[in-house]
């Protein structure tokens, strides 16, 4: 993808902001170790110097952020190497630059950090502003770029050469996602770019013209519809969800997949919450109709109304996206 003029600028603003966030830190920080690593006994800190240290990243990290003494602990237990870090020259300037340069939140950016301390040790020349500038380039939307570095902060990890480049290929070719589209499904559904994404997509691709019949040109419209589809599980949620809904709604394989390409979200609601509302519905509605009483199709035309349709004389038919998205006190007003 090519580099629009607006995110050129962007890209520009960003860089002139890692130098303004170094020289700032640079210059008014207390916090200030030296570059050089001090090592005793071979390659391990003494306790006196990691205590030291450690204390100036709490104090760092409490006038900078949300994260606490004992989460700073923790991030230390699983990243040793936060230790050996400058303060002034590694660790300020990737806080700074995520708050005021990718417009984090301090809670959200404290949460980034708490999930991928490894981020305070990345080049932000070398390796955050080439990653954000991709995810620009793939046409993510600039409010969305902290959005998808909140929910998947080891993107921020990857090569974008040989790993994201390689996957944005996979789902523009494989995938026949356009251009345009592809920064909706980035921004929607983030870690799928942490997953094997040849693996993922081919495992739905196969399930799903194994199981229902769905061809690969078919399931597409599915996922520009609900990306999340790709990460949910085939074992977990799919395929049960499916199974019930066969027997529970005695529908043909070909209309299910219909609907499931029609509403992928089907897919987000718990099986749990599915199987009950069916059987509330059929139980009060079998009484007076007899048959199928829940049935397979979208809401209605006029917005708050259940889409009734006959079957065969006399039946009557919730659709279940409708009964889905009832709210618990909508639902238990109208079937409790």
């Amino acid at each position: 993808l090519s580099r629009s003029p607006e995110n050129a600028q962007k890209h520009d603003v960003l860089q002139l902001g890692v130098r303004a966030c170094q020289k700032k830190t640079s210059a008014g920080s207390s916090n200030t170790l030296s570059p050089r690593t001090t090592e005793l006994h071979g390659s391990r800190l003494s306790q006196e110097i990691q205590l030291s240290r450690l204390e100036n990243l709490i104090e760092f990290f409490s006038d900078n952020s949300d994260i606490e003494a004992h989460q700073v602990r923790q991030m230390v237990h699983q990243k040793p190497n936060l230790l050996s870090l400058s303060i002034e020259r590694n660790v300020a300037p990737v806080v700074h630059w995520l708050q005021n340069h990718v417009n984090m939140t301090r809670s959200g950016m404290s949460k980034t950090l708490r999930k991928q301390p490894n981020l305070l040790a990345s080049s932000l020349e070398h390796k955050l502003l080439p990653t954000v500038q991709w995810l620009l380039d793939a046409r993510v939307p600039p409010e969305k770029v902290r959005h998808v570095i909140e929910r998947a902060p080891s993107i921020l990890c990857y090569n974008v050469e040989n790993s994201l480049k390689r996957k944005m290929s996979v789902l523009l070719q494989t995938m026949h996602v356009k251009e345009e589209d592809l920064g909706r499904l980035i921004a929607t559904c983030p870690n799928l770019l942490l997953s094997n994404i040849e693996q993922n997509i081919l495992e739905r691709f196969e399930w799903f013209e194994d199981f229902l019949d769905v061809p690969r040109e078919r399931f597409v419209l599915a996922v520009q519809r609900h990306p999340k589809i790709l990460e949910y599980s085939i074992s977990a949620k799919i395929e049960p969800t499916v199974e019930f809904l066969l027997e529970s709604l005695a529908c043909s394989k070909e209309e299910l997949a219909e609907q499931i390409i029609k509403f992928p979200q089907l897919f987000s609601y718990n099986l749990q919450r599915i199987m009950e509302r069916v059987e509330v519905v059929r139980a009060q509605l079998d009484v007076h109709y007899g048959g199928r009483a829940v049935a397979l199709g979208s809401q209605g035309k006029r917005k708050g109304r259940p889409a009734l349709t006959s079957r065969t004389a006399g039946e009557a038919a919730y659709h279940l996206p409708y009964l889905l998205k009832m709210t618990d006190k909508d639902f238990e007003r109208r079937f409790g």
